[in-house]
């Protein structure tokens, strides 16, 4: 059973939307008319690693004066980063009828790209339309004869943006449940494991002996001390690599650019490039306090450390 599955209507929000009114919760979804889209082919594994560095991508590309929040998501070898100002969405709800209380989930067009292979009508004069792999908002001249596929019930995405969390619980009362449920299920299974481990011991130390027996080599101390030794020293070396790689990536603000960056099983160079005097210092602090060599450059500063 899906404690947390989400089957809320979801309604397409767009400039020329009528009027509504809500007695329910609901899903909402994005037109491009709300945010601004950007994708990059970047060395990044994990999205929280990617939002950290969102704000720099779209350096001048924002209006000026406004708070913005950030969406990243991977598509294919893209990252997409979509940015947009919640304080101006939750405005355009209330104009249109919709408290910002009503909205359970906030979705993006982009991400079910595939759902607009043909032109979806938001009004007489515009239609939503895929160009280049990107959802775009074009206007119903452009399709000529074409006529534009009749309005279909579009997919509710697996993650999106929780907005009730800044008006009233960060989960609903289903989700709650829902988790309630998951972490007791987790107690039991730990309480029945604890018991299960003290009848393990002794079952451990005989498939050790079964397993020296095969292995005699093994019998030796010094032998098992020396392969422990091998692979722990490669975990480690593992372990600072990423370590530092989680620090570096922390140094991105929304002035603060990355430049180059070089890791080996030795060491670490990384080049930020800074606009503002009061950035740097806060990288030379960040990078102080993780004990890294720091040296002014042409535009900016460069990092240095060893694993």
């Amino acid at each position: 059973m899906n404690f947390l599955e989400d089957n809320r209507e979801l309604i397409l929000i767009h400039r020329a939307m009528p009027q509504m009114e809500m007695k329910r919760p609901v899903n909402v979804m994005l037109t491009p008319q709300f945010y601004t889209l950007k994708k990059e082919r970047l060395p990044i594994k994990f999205a929280y690693q990617a939002k950290k560095i969102a704000a720099s991508l779209f350096e001048g590309m924002l209006q000026e004066g406004k708070s913005y929040d950030y969406f990243v998501f991977r598509e294919g070898e893209q990252w997409v980063f979509i940015a947009y100002s919640l304080e101006e969405i939750t405005e355009f709800f209330q104009s249109k009828g919709l408290s910002p209380e009503s909205i359970s989930k906030l979705f993006f067009a982009q991400q079910v790209v595939s759902a607009f292979k043909d032109p979806y009508p938001l009004s007489e004069k515009e239609v939503l339309a895929v160009v280049d792999d990107t959802v775009v908002v074009i206007p119903s001249s452009v399709l000529g004869d074409e006529t534009p596929a009749p309005v279909f019930v579009l997919p509710n995405p697996k993650k999106g943006v929780a907005i009730q969390s800044a008006y009233a619980s960060l989960l609903s009362r289903k989700e709650a449940v829902g988790f309630a449920a998951i972490f007791l299920l987790f107690a039991v299974l730990f309480v029945a494991e604890g018991i299960r481990y003290g009848g393990e011991t002794k079952a451990g130390a005989e498939e050790l002996e079964s397993l020296i027996t095969a292995n005699p080599s093994l019998s030796s101390q010094y032998t098992r001390e020396s392969i422990f030794s091998k692979y722990r020293k490669i975990d480690q070396a593992e372990r600072k690599k990423r370590e530092a790689v989680k620090i570096l990536i922390g140094m991105l603000y929304k002035d603060v650019a990355l430049k180059s960056l070089y890791i080996d099983e030795k060491g670490f160079s990384a080049e930020y490039a800074v606009k503002e005097a009061n950035m740097i210092r806060r990288v030379e602090s960040e990078a102080k306090k993780a004990n890294f060599a720091i040296q002014k450059s042409a535009d900016g500063i460069k990092v240095e450390g060893r694993l």
